[in-house]
């Protein structure tokens, strides 16, 4: 009878303590899914709930502090006589909610490796030639980029996307010239909350009253009178921004930046348009306030 007991309290034990599958994944669904591999402590209880220290919802009563949150790149080049690829790809580490990190770090890689591979296949088949100009202007680059602002809880991530076609006899002299027919940039933004663990809307950030209609006021105030652009995409100036609007903080000025692309409320032309917000930043509430 006793060991009965005993090989039932051993199996019941190891029920509690053994959470890996056959494929070394933790036990629950939400680890599976995001393939996070067990660790030598790892445990799965029979309510379902992981708590190897690498799963999503890993239940721990250590607070996050900012210094564990910090982003890191992985590099990665290609130069060859009519290709240039130099890509160092930002991840962001350490926040305790793995499953906006890795959303994250998913939305950046996949706003990159399209272009990678968009850049290789436009360059096969073409050769250099320096006596040549229209051979030579069948050059493509892809450079991307990236920097970071830390102001408070808020960590902003700025990923600087550039492809440029062409390379004539006089970018040597003027490396910033591109002769080809696509010469584009753009930027992807993030901002997240390194204490909350959360990814953050300029909404989030802004303690005016209707906060909303005041941004749209400033963008078309400085579209007209500082003349930023010439010609907004509607005679009545810019009507509207969604709330995932893209914008980041800037840890220098304190201030609140809201980003469009190209072409996105003014002719492709204008390039990116960056729009600094007057609000003060107040560092008792975390928030902007005018």
């Amino acid at each position: 009878m006793k060991k009965a007991i005993l090989f039932l309290v051993l199996i019941i034990s190891a029920l509690l303590i053994v959470g890996c599958d056959d494929n070394n994944f933790c036990g629950c669904e939400t680890c599976r899914a995001y393939e996070v591999k067990c660790s030598a402590n790892c445990s799965f209880k029979t309510t379902g709930k992981c708590t190897c220290p690498d799963c999503p919802d890993y239940d721990t009563s250590e607070p996050i502090v900012t210094s564990k949150v910090k982003v890191y790149s992985t590099g990665y080049k290609k130069q060859a006589t009519n290709v240039n690829i130099d890509v160092q790809k930002p991840e962001i580490e350490g926040m305790s909610d793995l499953i906006v990190q890795q959303r994250i770090n998913k939305d950046i890689s996949d706003s990159i490796l399209p272009y990678e591979d968009e850049i290789a296949n436009l360059s096969e088949g073409f050769s250099y030639n320096d006596s040549d100009d229209m051979i030579n202007a069948k050059t493509y680059t892809y450079l991307v980029d990236y920097k970071t602002y830390l102001l408070d809880d808020y960590l902003s991530l700025v990923v600087q996307h550039d492809i440029r076609t062409g390379n004539s006899i006089n970018s040597a002299q003027e490396p910033n010239k591109t002769d080809g027919v696509r010469s584009n940039k753009w930027k992807n933004t993030y901002v997240v909350d390194v204490v909350n663990n959360k990814e953050l809307t300029y909404l989030d950030v802004c303690n005016i009253t209707n906060c909303k209609g005041k941004i749209i006021e400033e963008i078309n105030r400085q579209a007209t009178e500082e003349k930023k652009i010439d010609i907004l995409m509607t005679d009545k100036g810019l009507a509207d921004i969604p709330d995932n609007q893209r914008f980041y903080i800037d840890d220098t000025t304190k201030k609140l930046i809201i980003y469009f692309e190209p072409g996105s409320i003014a002719k492709f032309s204008a390039g990116e348009l960056l729009f600094e917000m007057p609000f003060k930043y107040d560092s008792s509430s975390k928030k902007f306030v005018e």
